[in-house]
């Protein structure tokens, strides 16, 4: 709180009124001092990378995308083989041999990677998110993969024991995804790059 204080002054912080103001545009500053530090080291990946041989660049570029898979699956308490990504992306891309990838989700998380990587310019749809879930949950039993969810009960993120559970996040009511996913992806497509 001091430096807070150094930087905007105690009568700001002991009851001004415009405090919230300031530490609004305080918070905007560092926002784009992250960023910008962020930027650079973005950069300086890029210009390794550019340094590299094609043959060493392709490596990296499938390391990168391995990792991102395994990283965002662990998310959902998937826990996938950083081989069997490897040779799921290598096989979608062509590359190496083939080898066959026993585990169904990380062949669906490796093509979808090779995916999104060859079409990643292209507007996102409904259809092409439908495409996705197919894709990734291929083998999934379940679940109805392609299309919005359907069910009356509420879709929450849940911890704790019986009779003490903890909801972290509930999902909109089923009824309302389609005009909400509508509404982000048209937010989607007009602000990405």
């Amino acid at each position: 709180m001091s430096q807070l204080n150094n930087l905007i002054g105690s009568s700001c912080i002991t009851g001004n009124r415009n405090t919230g103001l300031i530490l609004s545009i305080l918070q905007l500053k560092l926002k784009r001092s992250l960023f910008f530090k962020f930027s650079q080291r973005a950069g300086r990946v890029n210009g390794l990378l550019e340094g590299l041989s094609d043959t060493m660049q392709m490596e990296a570029i499938f390391s990168l995308m391995v990792a991102e898979a395994v990283k965002t699956s662990e998310i959902e308490r998937d826990y996938l083989s950083w081989e069997d990504v490897m040779s799921s992306i290598r096989n979608n891309l062509g590359y190496g041999n083939s080898k066959f990838v026993k585990d169904p989700m990380a062949r669906g998380v490796g093509e979808l990677m090779v995916r999104i990587r060859q079409n990643f310019a292209e507007p996102l749809t409904d259809l092409v998110l439908f495409e996705w879930h197919r894709t990734l949950l291929a083998s999934a039993k379940r679940i109805n993969t392609g299309q919005w969810r359907k069910q009356s009960e509420p879709m929450q993120i849940v911890s704790g024991s019986w009779g003490r559970e903890k909801i972290h996040f509930e999902a909109p009511p089923s009824h309302m995804l389609p005009n909400e996913m509508k509404t982000f992806i048209k937010w989607f497509n007009e602000s990405h790059p």
